[in-house]
């Protein structure tokens, strides 16, 4: 997960022309703490964040997209409400704000039409069972028919820090991620 195929370049490229509006910084995080060569490095509104800078300890390096998310409230200056692109997401057409929010403020969520059920967790298969881990204790904390989970696509998401810190907070969830 070293290599560099120009993804990233080719991403911020993707929102700088078909997100206009976003005028916001960008926060990439980065096992190393070095980012491409290629950057321009005195953009003010480019930071590049040390995975030691806000993950614990016993977490890095971390690949896994997910388990830097959980993380990203410790990133000083993220404003409440932001987005989170993986570094091979790119935006193919023009990107108003109503993509990914609301008209009443909320955030919209990217769902695969399949259901996630109930699934033995493949040891071989990491992601697997932490979409299992993650389904039981949902059920656990919110009860076994609550709500039909859904498994998100492989696009942007809308984060805020509030419910991130809430999330936090939830005994249950925290123990069960930091598993």
């Amino acid at each position: 997960r070293s290599r560099d195929s120009g993804e990233i370049l080719y991403s911020l490229r993707s929102i700088a022309k078909f997100m206009p509006w976003f005028k916001g910084h960008i926060y990439i995080v980065t096992p190393t703490g070095k980012g491409p060569e290629y950057f321009d490095y005195s953009n003010p509104r480019l930071h590049i964040i040390h995975q030691k800078d806000i993950m614990s300890q016993d977490t890095i390096p971390s690949f896994a997209n997910d388990c830097q998310e959980y993380f990203l409230t410790n990133v000083k200056g993220l404003k409440d409400r932001f987005i989170i692109f993986d570094d091979d997401t790119f935006v193919g057409r023009l990107a108003p704000p109503s993509i990914f929010l609301t008209q009443f403020g909320g955030n919209n969520l990217f769902v695969e039409d399949s259901l996630v059920n109930d699934c033995p967790c493949d040891a071989h298969n990491v992601w697997s069972c932490s979409v299992c881990n993650t389904l039981s204790v949902l059920r656990h904390v919110y009860g076994g028919g609550s709500v039909p989970f859904h498994y998100m696509k492989h696009a942007p998401r809308v984060y805020s820090r509030q419910v991130i810190e809430y999330i936090h907070s939830v005994k249950e969830f925290d123990l069960a991620i930091r598993r």
